[in-house]
Protein backbone atom coordinates (compact mmCIF):
# COMPACT_ATOMS: atom_id res chain seq x y z
CA UNK A 1 0.00 0.00 0.00
CA UNK A 2 1.89 3.28 -1.10
CA UNK A 3 0.88 6.93 0.41
CA UNK A 4 -1.52 7.75 -1.44
CA UNK A 5 -4.03 4.89 -0.92
CA UNK A 6 -2.62 5.31 3.35
CA UNK A 7 -4.03 8.56 2.50
CA UNK A 8 -7.51 7.61 1.27
CA UNK A 9 -7.98 5.32 3.46
CA UNK A 10 -7.55 7.47 6.62
CA UNK A 11 -10.26 10.18 5.04
CA UNK A 12 -7.60 12.53 3.86
CA UNK A 13 -8.06 14.43 0.84
CA UNK A 14 -5.16 13.55 -2.03
CA UNK A 15 -4.32 16.22 -4.67
CA UNK A 16 -2.44 14.68 -7.58
CA UNK A 17 0.65 15.64 -8.18
CA UNK A 18 0.87 17.92 -11.40
CA UNK A 19 3.66 16.05 -13.29
CA UNK A 20 4.71 12.76 -11.04
CA UNK A 21 6.73 11.29 -13.50
CA UNK A 22 8.26 13.52 -16.06
CA UNK A 23 10.95 15.05 -13.52
CA UNK A 24 11.99 11.93 -12.70
CA UNK A 25 12.92 10.97 -15.92
CA UNK A 26 14.84 14.60 -16.68
CA UNK A 27 18.78 14.51 -15.43
CA UNK A 28 19.96 17.48 -13.57
CA UNK A 29 23.45 18.62 -13.86
CA UNK A 30 25.09 15.97 -12.12
CA UNK A 31 24.07 13.78 -14.03
CA UNK A 32 21.54 11.76 -11.73
CA UNK A 33 17.76 12.19 -11.91
CA UNK A 34 15.89 14.96 -10.75
CA UNK A 35 13.24 14.77 -7.45
CA UNK A 36 9.50 16.65 -8.30
CA UNK A 37 8.99 19.40 -5.91
CA UNK A 38 8.10 18.90 -2.22
CA UNK A 39 4.24 18.80 -1.73
CA UNK A 40 2.86 20.71 0.99
CA UNK A 41 1.18 19.06 3.59
CA UNK A 42 -1.17 19.65 6.11
CA UNK A 43 -0.83 19.45 9.80
CA UNK A 44 -4.46 17.73 9.49
CA UNK A 45 -2.93 14.77 7.31
CA UNK A 46 0.30 14.45 9.02
CA UNK A 47 -1.57 13.18 13.19
CA UNK A 48 -3.65 10.41 11.46
CA UNK A 49 -0.79 9.10 8.94
CA UNK A 50 1.96 8.66 11.92
CA UNK A 51 -0.40 7.52 13.97
CA UNK A 52 -0.75 4.74 11.87
CA UNK A 53 2.81 4.56 11.08
CA UNK A 54 3.88 4.36 14.40
CA UNK A 55 5.92 1.11 15.74
CA UNK A 56 3.86 -1.44 17.79
CA UNK A 57 5.37 -2.02 21.13
CA UNK A 58 5.57 -5.59 20.84
CA UNK A 59 7.94 -5.25 17.72
CA UNK A 60 9.71 -2.48 19.59
CA UNK A 61 11.17 -5.74 21.95
CA UNK A 62 11.99 -7.57 19.03
CA UNK A 63 15.72 -6.44 18.81
CA UNK A 64 16.21 -6.44 23.00
CA UNK A 65 15.22 -10.37 22.81
CA UNK A 66 16.99 -11.40 19.64
CA UNK A 67 19.85 -10.49 21.16
CA UNK A 68 19.53 -12.00 24.54
CA UNK A 69 18.74 -15.35 22.64
CA UNK A 70 21.91 -15.07 20.96
CA UNK A 71 23.64 -14.60 24.24
CA UNK A 72 21.91 -17.24 25.84
CA UNK A 73 22.02 -19.57 22.77
CA UNK A 74 26.22 -18.53 22.71
CA UNK A 75 26.65 -19.46 26.39
CA UNK A 76 24.60 -22.85 26.31
CA UNK A 77 26.61 -23.79 23.00
CA UNK A 78 30.00 -23.02 24.96
CA UNK A 79 29.22 -25.50 27.28
CA UNK A 80 27.74 -28.07 25.66
CA UNK A 81 30.75 -28.30 23.31
CA UNK A 82 33.05 -27.93 25.92
CA UNK A 83 31.22 -30.81 27.00
CA UNK A 84 31.59 -32.64 23.84
CA UNK A 85 34.73 -31.30 22.46
CA UNK A 86 36.72 -31.38 25.99
CA UNK A 87 38.99 -34.19 27.28
CA UNK A 88 37.52 -36.11 30.03
CA UNK A 89 40.52 -37.78 31.54
CA UNK A 90 40.49 -38.19 35.24
CA UNK A 91 43.53 -39.38 37.44
CA UNK A 92 45.61 -38.95 40.63
CA UNK A 93 47.12 -35.46 38.75
CA UNK A 94 44.14 -33.80 38.55
CA UNK A 95 42.43 -34.97 41.59
CA UNK A 96 45.11 -33.03 43.72
CA UNK A 97 44.86 -29.57 44.94
CA UNK A 98 46.43 -27.11 42.90
CA UNK A 99 48.34 -24.00 45.20
CA UNK A 100 50.15 -21.72 42.56
CA UNK A 101 52.07 -24.45 41.60
CA UNK A 102 53.52 -25.87 44.85
CA UNK A 103 52.46 -28.85 46.56
CA UNK A 104 49.81 -27.84 49.90
CA UNK A 105 51.46 -28.51 53.26
CA UNK A 106 49.79 -28.61 56.84
CA UNK A 107 46.34 -27.60 57.04
CA UNK A 108 44.18 -25.44 54.97
CA UNK A 109 42.37 -23.92 57.60
CA UNK A 110 44.73 -20.88 58.52
CA UNK A 111 44.00 -18.00 60.92
CA UNK A 112 45.14 -14.68 59.33
CA UNK A 113 45.42 -11.74 61.73
CA UNK A 114 42.56 -9.56 61.84
CA UNK A 115 44.51 -6.44 60.33
CA UNK A 116 44.69 -7.98 57.40
CA UNK A 117 40.66 -7.36 57.22
CA UNK A 118 40.90 -4.16 58.48
CA UNK A 119 43.21 -3.24 55.89
CA UNK A 120 41.10 -5.04 52.82
CA UNK A 121 37.94 -3.09 54.28
CA UNK A 122 39.26 0.32 54.73
CA UNK A 123 41.07 -0.30 50.68
CA UNK A 124 37.21 -0.92 49.97
CA UNK A 125 36.06 2.00 51.58
CA UNK A 126 38.17 4.20 49.92
CA UNK A 127 38.01 2.92 46.67
CA UNK A 128 34.25 2.95 46.45
CA UNK A 129 33.80 6.77 47.92
CA UNK A 130 36.57 7.33 45.11
CA UNK A 131 33.62 7.00 42.66
CA UNK A 132 31.58 9.72 44.70
CA UNK A 133 34.79 11.75 42.96
CA UNK A 134 33.78 11.23 39.07
CA UNK A 135 30.13 12.42 39.02
CA UNK A 136 31.29 15.41 40.99
CA UNK A 137 34.29 16.10 38.67
CA UNK A 138 31.94 16.11 35.40
CA UNK A 139 29.20 18.15 37.25
CA UNK A 140 31.59 20.92 38.45
CA UNK A 141 33.05 22.47 35.75
CA UNK A 142 29.96 23.47 34.05
CA UNK A 143 28.40 24.77 37.32
CA UNK A 144 31.73 26.65 38.16
CA UNK A 145 31.73 28.02 34.50
CA UNK A 146 28.09 28.90 34.81
CA UNK A 147 27.47 32.50 36.32
CA UNK A 148 23.60 31.66 37.10
CA UNK A 149 25.19 28.82 39.22
CA UNK A 150 27.81 30.94 40.99
CA UNK A 151 26.71 30.52 44.64
CA UNK A 152 26.05 26.79 43.47
CA UNK A 153 30.18 26.12 42.84
CA UNK A 154 31.01 27.19 46.20
CA UNK A 155 28.27 24.93 48.32
CA UNK A 156 29.67 22.33 45.47
CA UNK A 157 33.16 22.93 46.36
CA UNK A 158 32.67 22.96 50.18
CA UNK A 159 30.27 19.70 50.07
CA UNK A 160 33.65 18.43 48.68
CA UNK A 161 35.65 19.45 50.45
CA UNK A 162 33.99 18.17 53.81
CA UNK A 163 33.34 14.89 51.89
CA UNK A 164 37.30 14.47 52.01
CA UNK A 165 37.75 15.76 55.32
CA UNK A 166 35.63 12.85 56.68
CA UNK A 167 37.44 10.81 54.85
CA UNK A 168 40.97 12.07 56.24
CA UNK A 169 39.28 11.83 59.80
CA UNK A 170 39.04 8.14 58.95
CA UNK A 171 42.25 7.30 57.47
CA UNK A 172 44.17 8.87 60.57
CA UNK A 173 42.12 7.40 62.95
CA UNK A 174 42.81 4.12 61.16
CA UNK A 175 46.84 4.63 61.30
CA UNK A 176 46.74 6.20 64.95
CA UNK A 177 45.15 2.75 66.17
CA UNK A 178 48.08 0.93 64.26
CA UNK A 179 45.98 -0.84 61.51
CA UNK A 180 49.21 -0.06 58.93
CA UNK A 181 51.85 -1.27 60.97
CA UNK A 182 53.08 -4.97 60.37
CA UNK A 183 54.87 -6.12 63.11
Amino acid sequence: MNLIARRRKLGCAVAPHPNPLPEYRERGQDGFPSRPPARKVRPSMVAPLLAQLAADPRSSWAPVVLLLLIAIGFAIGNLVLSIIIGPSRTGPGKETTYESGMMPIGDTRKRFNVRFYIVAMIFLVIDVEIVFFYPWASIFPRIAASPAFANGSTVLLCEMIVFVAILLVAYFYAWGKGIFRWD
